[in-house]
């Protein structure tokens, strides 16, 4: 049974005007267009169009998520997906989409939750975008230049608040920079994938080896290891095993 209770509200489309030129971003337009006529099939083929003339945005991503949905490819719009959240991770529409197809096609892995400490560092870092990190990380860092200046050349009644400015923003410059380190690796990072179809997970790189579990379309896999066509992945609820490698496409 499809889901409609959220196709109204999570399924509006999100246009980034100038995200790419000219004749891209009319095509890109033209496919929005069709999605709101409900010609969901010629707006999946103008997001796919877009993508295969090497293009990449959250907006793309996202939109023809929405499309491959529409048109019950599921775990292509999964995928994209997870795309769109490789690109923006603290998107709610994507996160609460992508659930709730989860849900709908029951992917039986159970995610066991990760150290709470953890868990808030990668919610800071994923709370805004890599170059917003990027920026907040050259302000901090300008701020404690000026207070250090200001300290060493500055009224000499205002001393000690422009030193302890300093430190404070030198803290601050620290903790930026550790959750931009983490974003730029979570943007770059190649070894998450999706599992296209289902399959057999083994506990070696051999269809010979012994069967550890099935995987259904749309899990969520970290790839660890490949030896000649199979890829090691640890799932969400921390199991590992080996799955051949054309079953899976890299997020």
């Amino acid at each position: 049974m499809r889901i409609k209770v959220w196709i109204v509200i999570l399924f509006s489309l999100i246009s980034e005007p100038g995200y790419c030129t000219s004749g891209k971003s009319e095509i890109f337009q033209e496919a929005n267009q069709y999605y709101n006529a409900k010609n969901y099939i010629k707006a999946q083929e103008g997001y796919e169009k877009l993508l295969e003339g090497g293009n990449s945005s959250f907006a793309l991503h996202f939109n023809l998520a929405n499309s491959y949905y529409q048109n019950g490819r599921f775990v292509d719009a999964v995928l994209h997906y997870e795309k769109a959240l490789k690109i923006r991770p603290a998107n709610p529409l994507s996160r609460h989409n992508l659930k709730l197809l989860r849900d709908e096609l029951d992917t039986n892995v159970i995610v066991l939750p990760e150290f709470f400490v953890y868990r808030w560092w990668k919610a800071i870092s994923a709370a805004i975008t890599y170059k917003q990190w990027i920026l907040l990380q050259l302000v901090s860092a300008l701020a404690f230049l000026v207070s250090i200046w200001r300290w060493r050349f500055g009224p000499v009644e205002k001393a000690m608040k422009m030193f302890y400015g300093g430190i404070i923003s030198f803290l601050l410059f620290l903790i930026i920079s550790g959750a931009s380190y983490l974003s730029f690796n979570k943007l770059n990072d190649r070894n998450h994938a999706v599992v296209m179809r289902e399959t057999l997970m083994y506990s070696g790189a051999d269809d010979r080896a012994r069967e550890i579990r099935d995987l259904r379309s749309g899990v969520h896999v970290e790839i660890s290891d490949s030896l000649a066509h199979w890829y090691k992945v640890k799932l969400r609820n921390k199991e590992e095993g080996w799955i051949v490698a054309d079953v899976v496409e890299r997020i």
